[in-house]
């Protein structure tokens, strides 16, 4: 919660540009995209959101860490070539114009 001090003290909830900012919302937001939610404070849970639009332009892609209590995915199974899945499946994305509008339910 040091990091969440920091980003009020700073008034980071309305412009986030200062180094001080970026830094502290780095670590909240690592915190809060990585952790489950019962590891995280409820502050920081709650108060995390006040800072995503201001601080858009620094957020960073944090995957969350794997839940045990979940199983795990199955491998991807790819043929290779031009007539394999995947690449009917990108065809097909592209016969449906998804290259510049992906709103079509097709």
């Amino acid at each position: 919660t040091d990091a969440l001090s920091a980003l009020q003290a700073e008034g980071c909830s309305t412009e986030c540009e200062s180094d001080i900012c970026i830094k502290n919302f780095a670590i909240i937001q690592i915190h809060h995209d990585y952790c489950f939610d019962d590891e995280v404070p409820t502050v920081l849970e709650a108060e995390f959101h006040d800072y995503e639009g201001p601080c858009a332009e620094h957020n960073c892609v944090i995957y969350r860490k794997r839940d045990p209590s979940k199983p795990d995915c199955p491998d991807s199974v790819c043929t290779t070539g031009t007539t394999g899945a995947g690449n009917a499946a990108y065809v097909g994305l592209i016969a449906d114009g998804c290259a510049s509008d992906c709103s079509a339910a097709s």
